[in-house]
């Protein structure tokens, strides 16, 4: 993690280092344009955020697990405003990055998989409250709606969504495959909006495939509940999050009713929806390490992929291939779970163990923040931060709420994590290893 430093009187004027596109964002002026006061606080901001995210990273084994597959490493940056010779001194605004970088192997080029390019470096811009801004107003890509195809970024594990509070959720990164053979992944159709209601999803080939045309096959993974154990297996209340458009699998209040009119309407039950409530609350359970059934908690039966999918996918009728079924034994209730390597889902590790929603609490100033964490949709830690610039001094301040049940944090319950760092004197940088 590289923690820039903010000094107000040390922030850079306008000069030859600005970049075209810097230049004619903020209308030749750099951070000199912003207001002194503003840009403090986003500075401190932007280390709350990042400092959360590390633990989140460190709890949930994506750091880890990316960086053991070989695949990737995880660093976290926030925005350099005080040294003009810096790789990203771009004045824009205020903002952070949370970002994976590619592995090369031995003799071969650094490839992505979940990823939509090599090395993605998101900018999570900040509005003057410290909060994300999801306006738009920096960057299109940021105009979030609550549960829209904007404001999320795949980071080959794990993926983030932003809120229209502000706010940040991540999610571990997987594709749903059948295991009716031949089958393929659940997808969410590039027209899905064109296509309408029930005619979101279709069948799609093997998972995994490199670049940005896989993006309608990656489910970010919203943990709802704890493990459990039910009937002698490990099962968990999750909502499924399509990277393409945002929305939710879920399974219509008309269900019952519509697959009583028969077969031929039991397809309509499925649909892509803002919400993440009742209807889009599924039962996963594990069966083996990547192997899982989808239960639906509206109705009590399983995501299933008809027998005849086959032939409905030849007289084009692809969204028909889904409906739901009470038949927990056959094929098509069944579906494995694949992610970026097959490493991140193994015996040696596993990314689909804890989610995370990140929140700014109101009132940070210009020298503190605070960012609240949930883990799973429960309380889990409070990341409060302190910033002397004058002496180049940061403080953090960790409170955990629950137990941490995996990952690195060692911390127990109610106990307080304090972490100081001091900047270098001239580039006013530190950089944390977790």
């Amino acid at each position: 993690m590289r923690l820039e430093h903010h000094a107000q009187h040390r922030v850079a004027w306008a000069g030859w280092w600005l970049k075209k596109t810097t230049a004619k964002a903020t209308a030749c002026d750099g951070y000199a344009r912003s207001v002194p006061a503003v840009l403090a606080l986003q500075s401190t901001a932007a280390k709350g955020w990042m400092i959360a995210a590390a633990h989140a990273f460190i709890d949930s084994g994506w750091a880890r697990g990316l960086h053991a597959s070989g695949l990737a490493a995880v660093k976290l940056m926030g925005f350099e405003s005080n040294n003009p010779l810096h790789d990203d001194h771009e004045g824009k605004g205020a903002h952070w990055h949370p970002t994976v970088r590619h592995i090369a192997g031995a003799g071969a080029k650094r490839v992505c998989r979940f990823a939509a390019r090599v090395n993605p470096t998101p900018h999570l811009y900040l509005a003057t409250d410290g909060t994300i801004d999801v306006s738009g107003v920096r960057l299109a890509q940021q105009a979030a709606g609550e549960h829209g195809a904007l404001g999320i970024e795949r980071l080959e594990c794990f993926g983030t969504f932003l809120t229209r509070s502000g706010g940040l959720q991540m999610c571990p990164l997987v594709a749903l495959h059948s295991a009716r053979e031949g089958a393929g992944c659940l997808h969410v159709r590039a027209g899905w909006v064109q296509h309408g209601r029930g005619r979101e999803l279709q069948l799609i080939g093997a998972a995994g495939a490199a670049g940005v045309e896989d993006i309608g096959s990656l489910w970010g993974l919203e943990m709802l509940s704890g493990w459990r154990d039910e009937n002698g297996r490990q099962e968990r209340d999750v909502a499924l999050r399509s990277t393409r458009c945002g929305r939710y699998l879920h399974v219509r209040q008309s269900a019952q009713e519509l697959q009583a009119q028969g077969p031929d309407w039991k397809w309509r039950v499925l649909m892509m929806h803002e919400s993440s409530g009742s209807g889009s609350v599924w039962v996963l359970e594990r069966d083996g390490v990547d192997t899982c059934h989808l239960r639906s908690r509206r109705t009590d039966e399983y995501l299933h992929v008809r027998k005849g999918f086959a032939e409905l996918k030849k007289r084009g009728l692809k969204e028909q291939v889904f409906q739901l079924s009470a038949d927990r034994g056959s094929a098509g209730s069944r579906w494995r779970l694949r992610a970026a390597r097959e490493y991140l889902l193994s015996p040696q590790c596993s990314i689909i163990e804890h989610s995370y929603s990140m929140h700014l609490r109101a009132g940070a100033a210009q020298d503190s923040c605070c960012v609240d964490v949930q883990r799973d949709g429960s309380a889990w830690a409070s990341v409060s931060v302190k910033l002397n610039s004058d002496h180049g001094l940061l403080t953090v301040r960790t409170e955990m709420e629950n137990e941490p049940e995996s990952g690195g944090t060692a911390l127990r319950a109610g106990e307080d994590e304090v972490v100081s760092a001091l900047l270098e004197p001239r580039t006013k940088e530190a950089r944390l290893f977790f």
